[in-house]
């Protein structure tokens, strides 16, 4: 029997883990089962600037036809606090652990779970402080069969754009796998950056079936998109998807891109 997908978007639905209070793209179900768990979603975005990362935590919805738009103003930094070590010095830390674990793709889980130690150790809790909007995000979403096509128009709201981060995230517990060249195996680490080809390896649930992908990723202006694929599974995270990252942008003001998430079914 094949299982049927629908996409779905809720403001109103609570978040888990770290990124709680993120607003999200649209979230997956599989015979009424929701995929998401920690994820962000099909469709979200983060901002990175002098080495803070910032998220929306509100958006605006309407509808157009069949056609779903999400508004988000990117006004909230994530920082992280701690009763025992000052911020200025637990940022730093936290910037030098971010570029060493991106650099060290082998070693991610270990360094994942000496994070976890750390954090819980140093009672570290991540924190989303409220700021000027840096930028305004607009996403367009068109369900079909086994697809979302989406769109994304970002405009900065002072000067050039900093680093852009389009991601389309599921829940880690369900998307445990890979799909290469049609052959099953472990699912990447952390995040993994992939050559520029379409359509991407995808992503697998083997119990449940199912694999997604990104096909068609087309960014206009003559940006230079790379892509990335990966997993996170510890106690406040537990994500696995996509990300599309612009990371030198020319000093432009503004961009856009349209790619397409596909599902296919996984035959066990």
């Amino acid at each position: 029997m094949t299982a049927q997908l629908t996409f779905i978007n809720d403001d109103t639905r609570p978040g888990t883990g770290m990124s709680s209070e993120i607003s999200r793209g649209l979230s997956v179900h599989r015979d009424g089962e929701d995929l998401l768990q920690e994820g962000l979603g099909l469709g979200a975005i983060a901002l990175k600037k002098g080495g803070v990362t910032y998220f929306p935590t509100s958006s605006t919805t309407w509808r157009d036809g069949p056609l779903i738009i999400k508004e988000f103003p990117v006004d909230s930094a994530l920082i992280f606090e701690s009763p025992i070590l000052p911020l200025s010095r637990l940022m730093s830390l936290y910037g030098l652990g971010t570029r060493v674990y991106m650099t060290l793709p082998r070693f991610q889980d270990r360094l994942l779970e000496m994070r976890s130690r750390l954090f819980s150790k140093f009672e570290v809790r991540p924190v989303f402080r409220r700021t000027a909007p840096l930028a305004t995000a607009i996403f367009t979403y068109l369900p079909g069969d086994g697809s979302v096509a989406v769109g994304v128009t970002v405009r900065s709201t002072n000067g050039p754009l900093p680093e852009v981060f389009i991601m389309n995230e599921l829940g880690a517990g369900h998307f445990d796998s890979s799909m290469v060249n049609g052959t099953v195996g472990s699912a990447p680490t952390g995040w993994c950056e992939l050559p520029w080809a379409m359509p991407t390896p995808a992503l697998a649930d083997v119990r449940g079936g199912t694999t997604f992908r990104l096909e068609r990723v087309r960014c206009g202006d003559g940006a230079e998109p790379r892509l990335y694929w990966g997993r996170e599974r510890s106690e406040d995270l537990c994500w696995a998807g996509f990300e599309i990252e612009l990371s030198n942008l020319d000093g432009r003001p503004a961009m856009s891109l349209d790619y397409e998430v596909r599902f296919g079914r996984l035959e066990t």
